[in-house]
């Protein structure tokens, strides 16, 4: 009786098992998310590793990288060019409203204002 571990339908399907694998284990955007914003209000942003390679923050990294460390700087086979970056504009993401403040047009700081601590007096 033949095996049918040996049967071509069961290496097809074994090789189809084996490619999604694959593109599960390398799906780029597991990594790099479609949309890219930077967080507004003063908030860090997080590590774009990915991103030096996806062209998320600049569209010629590896130039601009070699620029700034002064790689191929000193090339006497070829004339020196001007460098010129090319920058991708990101948008800031809100978490959540701020409030909006108010202050008087003609601000007048009265003294007497305050009352008398002990370390100081008016």
């Amino acid at each position: 009786m033949a095996s049918l571990k040996n049967s071509p339908g069961e290496y097809c399907l074994e090789q189809k098992a084996f490619c999604n694998q694959q593109l599960y284990l390398h799906y780029k955007n597991s990594r790099v998310p479609q949309i890219n914003k930077l967080p507004g209000l003063g908030i860090n942003a997080g590590n774009m590793s990915a991103g030096y390679y996806d062209n998320v923050l600049s569209n010629n990294t590896a130039n601009i990288e070699s620029n700034l460390f002064g790689i191929k700087q000193i090339d006497l086979t070829k004339k020196h060019t001007k460098f010129v970056p090319s920058l991708n504009k990101l948008e800031t993401q809100e978490f959540f409203k701020t409030p909006r403040i108010f202050v008087p047009e003609p601000l007048v700081i009265q003294k007497g204002q305050r009352p008398i601590g002990p370390y100081g007096g008016m």
